[in-house]
């Protein structure tokens, strides 16, 4: 309730009056409760997460609400404080009022002839899309109308986007979210977050997708995103947005006691520089379909992804980039996730014996402390086949296998990938 008043600028007292409530800690989940106080705001409201490649003005278009309405209501300061993956409230209008994605104007169009396409008057269209003057029309701008065009798809991008998206979002720490672009025609596109680059590889005629690993050390806030496509005959466009970073809520392993020789700082860092350079490459083929295998029979998780570490009385610095799978199973055997191209197969100092497979679009799967491995570099593996056998090599404090995921250079949950067949629908 006081998160519920402090998001609307009015008292708890007020909220619980008008709504007759005789106990508000009994307030369920998903009760309707009327706001007093919202001057010039009736009917229902509702909380969107902003997606990708809207804005305030995108929004008010989109919604037939002003922008100084959803101010209001949502107690904006600034249009830049709307960023994608934050929550905004809209009051839900009738369908009869609702506007939708109308057309891309040609180069060169004036607002009368744009009003003719839309079976509106050039007032109506301006006031429609929130525009002052006609001398705000930009060449390729994408404009609004009401209901009749209900199936129309178009992105405030480019002319040539009709669709655009991350999900899921907000980003959370270690966890992988898709970035799907639909395009009317062929395109070449990258993006830019979290200081790298990434290729879209397609899907499927038109259809565009990247996968993105989330830094899991990474503080929670805004991220910087930037989208660039050239086409076919030469024309480029970009765009860029800040997305909504939240915290992963991950928890501490007991305190670890393991050999000093594994924690010495030059060692390590020199080997996960090594094991960054054999995952840093996104082959354009993606070898695999649904969700990852299981590594192990019978598996049960000792460690969890994400939990902060101490070695050796140490501080918490340092956090779990896998899952940890005891030994439940009668056998030992470590099997691939996924089909995929061993980049990798041998022994390290802080991993142990080792193996590392190539899935393809950035993806890999990483097996340490193995006792034996069972294939060599450049091998070409089929899921569940198997690849070595459970050990304690390298820093351990007992038999197990670490299995890790990295998603385009970073470490990410692998039970997502276990449990989810990326990329979703």
């Amino acid at each position: 309730m006081n998160v519920i008043a402090m998001r609307f600028g009015v008292s708890v007292d007020d909220i619980i009056l008008v709504n007759n409530i005789a106990n508000p800690n009994l307030l369920a989940e998903g009760t309707e409760l009327i706001i007093p106080g919202l001057e010039g705001v009736s009917g229902r409201l509702v909380t969107l997460t902003v997606p990708l490649g809207q804005n305030l003005l995108s929004l008010s278009r989109e919604h037939g609400v002003s922008i100084e309405k959803l101010a209001q209501l949502n107690r904006l300061t600034s249009p830049q404080e709307i960023y994608a993956g934050s929550n905004l409230i809209i009051p839900q209008e009738s369908q009869d009022a609702a506007l939708f994605p109308g057309f891309n104007l040609a180069a060169n169009q004036t607002w009368l002839e744009a009003a003719v396409l839309a079976d509106l008057n050039p007032w109506q269209l301006m006031e429609i899309n929130r525009h002052g003057t006609s001398a705000s029309l930009v060449s390729g701008q994408m404009l609004y109308q009401p209901g009749q065009n209900a199936n129309a798809q178009f992105s405030a991008i480019s002319p040539v986007i009709t669709s655009i998206s991350i999900l899921p979002l907000p980003f959370i720490q270690g966890k992988t979210s898709v970035l799907r672009v639909e395009t009317n025609q062929p395109v070449k596109l990258t993006a830019r977050l979290f200081d790298q680059d990434y290729i879209l590889f397609e899907q499927s005629p038109g259809e565009y997708l990247s996968l993105i690993g989330t830094p899991t050390l990474l503080d929670p806030g805004l991220v910087p995103f930037d989208l660039n496509g050239s086409l076919t005959e030469g024309s480029t466009f970009s765009y860029s947005q800040m997305i909504l970073l939240d915290p992963g809520y991950y928890g501490q392993d007991p305190p670890l006691e393991v050999d000093p020789a594994t924690l010495d700082p030059e060692a390590m860092k020199s080997e996960e520089e090594f094991v960054t350079s054999r995952t840093s490459t996104a082959s354009a083929k993606r070898l695999w379909e649904g969700a990852f295998a299981y590594p192990i029979d019978e598996p049960c998780i000792r460690s969890w992804f994400g939990n902060r570490r101490s070695y050796n009385n140490g501080v918490y610095t340092s956090f779990h980039a896998g899952l940890d799978f005891g030994v439940c199973a009668q056998n030992l055997n470590i099997y691939a996730a996924a089909p995929g191209k061993v980049v990798f197969a041998g022994p390290l100092a802080v991993r142990g014996n080792s193996v590392i497979i190539d899935h393809g679009w950035g993806v890999y799967t990483g097996y340490w402390h193995l006792n034996q491995i069972a294939v060599a570099e450049g091998d070409v593996v089929d899921v569940r086949q198997v690849i070595g056998e459970v050990g304690a090599t390298g820093r351990v404090t007992g038999p197990h296998l670490h299995f890790e995921v990295r998603v385009n250079g970073f470490a990410v949950d692998p039970l997502d990938w276990l449990e989810t067949g990326y990329p979703q629908p």
